[in-house]
């Protein structure tokens, strides 16, 4: 009887540790297929840089300049990310209640469109390290189709 006791408390610790790890493991493969998803829909002729001086730990202007030769839609969408051990991970929002407001924006004339972004009140102010910046590209060609454009940045 006794026997049997062990027996079946080992198989349940087992049991729990295998979960844990699955739960462990599909987290971070969720993080590494997310970033590969991101850095595979890089929009081509589009560039996206930090405006010079304009970069602080509440936020940044960015520039876009957008030479794809199509009439190509930006939001007010971005994302953050932070490089953590070698790995890019989204940052934990310190605010669950955001969001966007869903309105197109168009390069000017010149193929120019600037940004100035705000993310205090989603992430707070950002602490020392090395980050990226994430915004959606609407393609004009097939608006169902985002593409996405990158700026790296770091905040001392």
């Amino acid at each position: 009887m006794r026997k049997r006791i062990l027996i079946v408390c080992g198989a349940l610790v087992l049991i729990i540790i295998a979960v844990i790890v699955i739960i462990y493991l599909d987290k971070n493969n969720d993080y590494v297929t997310e970033s590969d998803t991101l850095e595979a829909k890089v929009a081509n002729n589009i560039t996206m840089e930090i405006a010079t001086g304009t970069l602080t730990n509440t936020g940044v202007t960015l520039n876009i300049m957008d030479l794809s030769g199509q009439d190509n839609i930006y939001g007010e969408w971005y994302r953050l990310d932070r490089l953590i051990n070698g790995t890019w991970k989204e940052i934990t929002p310190i605010n669950d209640n955001y969001g966007f407001t869903d309105i197109a924006y168009y390069p000017d004339e010149n193929h120019r469109l600037k940004f100035n972004v705000n993310w205090e009140w989603i992430y707070g102010k950002l602490i020392a390290g090395k980050y990226r910046l994430w915004k959606k590209v609407f393609m004009a060609d097939n608006p169902s189709e985002i593409k996405y454009l990158k700026v790296d940045f770091i905040i001392d």
